[in-house]
Formats: C-alpha cells, structure tokens, sequence
C-alpha cells in the first residue's frame, strides 16, 4: 500500500513555519520614530514593523521543498514516505474522539467565509493540531487551493495553538489531497512535545485570566477591546531579537499568543494572535490581516475588531511605542490604515501561479467608520489644519490640570497629514499660551514624538 501512494504521489511540498499559509514568512524588524523636543536635540522613540517575506517552493516528485523556519529561499531535500504512515479514508473526521477544552469555540470569522468543502478540511485540520495527531490525514476531495485556505482559516480562528509549526505538508493521492503537521520518523513535528504542551497551555490559560481582570461588569464593546488593548501593550515588549533572526527554534514563541501573554516578549504576529485571544475570550467578534508597511515595505500583521456591528482596524504592534500607550492605530477605518499600510489581496485572486509564491488574506470585511476610533471618542481627532489649533487647545486645557505625561492627537482619514517633527512649531505655543493664562500650574518643557508616515502625533510633557 505505501509503495503504491509513494509512485502515486503527485507532489509533497513542506512548507515550514511560515505565516498562516506557510507562503508569509514573519520576521519583524523594527523602524525607528522620529520625535522632536524644545530643549534637546531630537530623540528616537522606538517603534517597530514586521517583515513578510513570500517564498516559492520549487517541487519534483518525489522530493519535497523544505523552508527552514521564516526563511526565505528554497532547500530541496530527498523525501522518502515514512512507512509508519497509513492512507487515511475520507470523509470521516480523523484520530480518537476527545472533549475540547473548556471555553473552546469551533469557528471563528474566518471559518463563517468558508465553502462546505473548505469547512470539512478546516475540521480535520483544527482537530489534528488539538489533539497533536501526528501523520498523514484525508482532507477529501477538495483543491489544493481548498488546503491552503482552510489552513489559514484554522490559524487565524485559533491563536490559542501555539505549539505547530506555522504550515504543513501535503500531498494528492489520486484525486484524494492529505494533509500533515506531524511526521513520524521525520524532523517534522509540532514546536513542543505533548508534555510541554500541556505545561505552558496552562501557563497560557492563566495569563489570559490574569488579562481577564480587566473587564468589568457593564463594560461596552469598546471599553473592553480598549481594556484589553492597553493590557496587552503595556506589558508586552517588542522581541528584536526574534525580528533580527526568525528561523532561530529559541525565538518560536515570540510569534505566537504564548510568546506574548506568557513571556511579555513578541513580533507583530504574536502581538496579533496574543490581542485575537483575548478578544475571544471576551465575545469580541475579530480577524486577522497582512500586508506590509509603506514606510519600509516589510511584511506585517494586525487585527480587525467589530464593534458596534461595525469593522475596525487595530494594530497592537504599532501602538507599543517606547514613550508609553499610542492609539493612533486604534479602530480605525480602510482608508485610514491605507495611509502607511497595504493589505494582502484576498483569497478570491490567487492562482495556480500565485498561489504558493503570494500571500494572501481571507476575505476581509470592510472598514468603513471611525466611529468608535479612539482619538475621535477621546476628543483628539483633527478632521483640518483649520481645527489644529482648536482641537489642540481644547485638549490642553482638558489634560494638562491633570498633570498628564501625554496627550495624542490623529489626524483625520481625510485630512491629508502625516507626523513631521514641525508640528513642534504649532503645537509649542498654545501650551505655553496655557502656561501663561495659569501661572499656578507648573511649566514643564514638551517635546512630540510619532511614526514616521502616520497620521498622528503625541505630546509629551517632562
């Protein structure tokens, strides 16, 4: 029977530790953010931006292409089909039937995108990464494209997975396509063993607990995503070192919900996935996006987050500045995130041709409304350079008898700005308009910071 599937097999492509698809390789590498002050020269408030990178898998049967973890290039190895391996029959659900742990939920958005054959391949996918099944499984009579989509599917409804390897091997049988994330006898298993596993999903369940407390009784949609979101940012730090060498096994965990909740250590997609969970937990409809940055044209990942029956973009990663909380990318809407931000095409225009060479997004849902964005709720939101002056002085007078370290002000979506260390220039006078109006209140020395391209700024105060 294996020698038979061997001569059969079409093609076996490994496609190793790759973002969702195994096609997006994460590798964040951080951007510096320019600020400027009255009394110093200027200084650099760090910011950091992720890096995708796309790779083709050159295949011939018989072999299969082997990408080491979020590396680019290809390596072709010699693949001989393990004969602990056994062909699987489709349709049946795979393995022994387990209990799902507690609060699990089967399908999130991007499952809801999905056709009646991609829903069958997600199943047997989300229940082979469960369970840790290891060795070929059947996911039926579908495309390859099928298994490409309901993968990134399972990875974006589930960031509570952190212990597979960002990507699978498969192979068609006749007309029969099957799946792994684990081989016997192979270096092709999942990131932990089952004992350690088991040891830091407890440690993961506690740390979301722990981010739980957040929440409280009465709480809005908006107050709890924006709880969650300055838990989240406040305690994670940006992993450069992980940024600097992302096929390295000791920085696996800073792209995953673990690396972020548990170890405070994290690249953009462990900010996201970790920033997914939480928003889970709290019965908070979201997804994921990619797509790189404009500034420095480096892969990246963030969130999306409905609230209100309407869709927002959220980017945790962005907002984790050096000089405290940023919200600048906080709900905001696809015209807005365009600014400095380009989205992966959808699903819907890959190709034989782009599949394996591209990276892609499930359907995504539009973003039309700044409604709930912060700046606009906080009373921060310039809409023109006509209500810079106005907006700027209102918020001083509101925060500065509050002896605050900061305030920050965006730029609205159609309000054609961007951060420039000039803003200094306008913004210096009306606080030291506001000093002289109050002698009483303290005068303390400004200086700006912000990211470098976005629409927004923060007035720091020493």
């Amino acid at each position: 029977m294996q020698n038979r599937a061997a001569a059969k097999a079409a093609a076996m492509f490994s496609v190793a530790m790759g973002l969702a698809l195994g096609l997006l390789l994460s590798s964040c590498a951080p951007f510096s953010v320019p600020s400027a002050s009255t009394t110093a020269p200027s200084e650099t408030d760090a910011a950091v931006s992720s890096a995708s990178e796309t790779t083709a898998a050159s295949v011939t049967a018989g072999t299969t292409a082997s990408l080491s973890r979020r590396q680019s290039g290809t390596v072709t190895q010699d693949w001989t089909l393990p004969q602990a391996i056994t062909l699987r029959p489709a349709p049946a659900l795979q393995g022994e039937t387990t209990q799902p742990p507690e609060n699990y939920e089967f399908g999130g958005y991007a499952y809801a995108t999905l056709s009646m054959t991609q829903r069958f391949v997600y199943t047997q996918m989300e229940q082979t990464v469960r369970q840790m099944k290891s060795g070929m499984v059947s996911a039926g009579l579908c495309t390859e494209k099928d298994l490409y989509v309901s993968y990134l599917a399972m990875k974006n409804d589930h960031p509570e997975y952190f212990w597979h390897q960002n990507g699978f091997r498969y192979r068609q049988i006749e007309n029969v396509w099957e799946f792994a994330f684990a081989l016997e006898n192979t270096d092709f298993q999942y990131t932990y063993s089952t004992s350690e596993k088991s040891f830091m999903e407890q440690k993961l369940n506690l740390a979301v607990e722990e981010a739980m407390q957040v929440i409280r009784s009465g709480m809005s949609e908006y107050q709890k995503e924006l709880a969650l979101h300055n838990y989240l940012v406040d305690r994670v730090t940006y992993d450069h070192a992980a940024a600097s060498d992302p096929s390295s096994e000791e920085h696996a965990s800073a792209f995953t919900a673990y690396g972020a909740l548990v170890e405070g250590a994290a690249v953009c997609e462990g900010y996201a996935r970790a920033y997914s969970l939480l928003l889970n937990r709290a019965g908070l409809e979201n997804t994921l996006a990619s797509g790189y940055l404009t500034t420095d044209q480096v892969g990246h990942i963030w969130n999306m987050v409905q609230i209100g029956g309407e869709w927002y973009h959220v980017d945790p990663t962005l907002n984790d500045t050096s000089d405290g909380d940023f919200h600048l990318y906080f709900n905001v809407s696809d015209t807005f995130i365009k600014t400095d931000h380009r989205i992966d095409p959808s699903f819907s225009a890959a190709t034989e041709e782009t599949l394996r060479t591209m990276a892609f997004n499930m359907p995504l849902p539009a973003a039309s409304s700044m409604t709930y964005n912060w700046a606009v709720n906080f009373g921060t939101y310039i809409e023109s350079q006509g209500d810079m002056i106005e907006v700027v002085s209102a918020a001083i007078e509101r925060e500065l008898p509050m002896q605050v370290e900061a305030i920050e002000f965006v730029f609205g979506e159609s309000y054609a700005r961007t951060y420039s260390g000039l803003i200094l220039q306008e913004v210096a006078p009306v606080v030291y308009g506001y000093y002289d109006k109050h002698p009483e209140q303290h005068r303390r020395q400004i200086s700006i910071s912000g990211i470098q391209g976005g629409k927004g700024f923060k007035v720091c105060f020493s």
